[in-house]
């Protein structure tokens, strides 16, 4: 779980003080809020109607309540988080299908923390042994015994699994998996058999078929996860919104540049580049705007030098996007 830092209530800004406020009542109207926090009402809703639009809160006719599926750090701009706990909730495995760089980890991150539940990770690879998944036989005071990998940890635990890009795993692998996936919920392994322990849950995550090293994902690993979630990069908008979560406090000045560069992203996506720029790359660039970076360097380090490694004629298509923007 993420550990929070509680500061002493002089100390907190507004935001901080309404959204403890909100997180320790179900419900209270603007009115309610101004008045146990002793603040002005305008205020309160100028407050509120930013948490509204980032997520963090909702409003039900006059009252606001604490939205329970915000993250500290993810923006469910889409609901594919929502959608993600009802299907956790309902024991459905879902799949999330999505270009790199598009927040299906950290959305998978944000289940995690919101269910309160530890979460086995595994990034898939042409390199994943079967025991990077089940585990291996050892020794231990003189007897052999099995040293369980993240797949019956987690099936012990009723924990989250999440097999990052799937659909670059070996088809051996895959097998080793479908048995544990079926509705058994059984593995084997040298004789010893683990049932998963309920509420064990399930997710996968595949990149498009165009992405380097995938492969298609075999019609019977798929079934395996009835419910899938497509990801994608997300409007200008609810991008500044994410990179703003991530890096806080950003000047408006700095904001208005960032919203640029972002706009410049959007346009590179467009085109033909063997790279383009996902959202790490916009988090990286309000990163490097809060720690004085130009415009023109933040693109340099985040995009145009990346582009060098398949020849200069990419980078120049980059460049001449981002002219074409008055950007540089």
């Amino acid at each position: 779980m993420t550990t929070y830092i509680v500061r002493k209530r002089e100390k907190q800004g507004l935001n901080e003080r309404v959204l403890n406020l909100l997180k320790t009542n179900r419900q209270l109207t603007a009115k309610e809020i101004a008045q146990r926090l002793n603040a002005n009402l305008s205020d309160v809703y100028k407050v509120l109607n930013a948490m509204k639009e980032m997520g963090v809160v909702v409003r039900d006719q006059d009252t606001w309540l604490y939205n329970p599926i915000h993250s500290t750090r993810y923006v469910d701009w889409d609901g594919n988080l929502k959608k993600l706990v009802k299907l956790h909730d309902s024991g459905i495995f879902a799949a999330l299908i999505g270009p790199s760089g598009t927040g299906k980890t950290q959305c998978v991150m944000a289940l995690a923390e919101i269910t309160e539940k530890p979460i086995y990770a595994v990034n898939l690879s042409l390199r994943t042994k079967e025991l990077h998944l089940i585990g291996r036989l050892d020794v231990k005071d003189g007897e052999i015994v099995w040293k369980k990998g993240p797949v019956p940890l987690s099936m012990e635990e009723g924990a989250i699994l999440y097999l990052d890009e799937i659909n670059q795993a070996e088809p051996d692998i895959l097998i080793r998996l479908d048995e544990c996936l079926d509705d058994r919920r059984e593995l084997n392994f040298e004789g010893q058999r683990i049932k998963a322990k309920g509420g064990w849950y399930v997710c996968c995550s595949m990149n498009p078929l165009d992405h380097p090293g995938t492969k298609e994902l075999p019609p019977q690993i798929l079934t395996r996860f009835p419910a899938r979630l497509e990801f994608r990069y997300p409007p200008l908008h609810h991008e500044l919104n994410i990179a703003k979560k991530h890096v806080p406090l950003l000047a408006d000045s700095l904001t208005d540049t960032l919203e640029r560069i972002i706009e410049c992203f959007h346009k590179l996506r467009e085109g033909d580049l063997p790279f383009k720029p996902t959202l790490r790359e916009t988090i990286t660039a309000a990163k490097l705007l809060k720690e004085g970076f130009t415009i023109g360097e933040v693109l340099e380090l985040t995009v145009f030098s990346s582009l060098v490694q398949w020849g200069h004629y990419y980078k120049q298509q980059a460049q001449e996007v981002a002219h074409s923007l008055d950007l540089i």
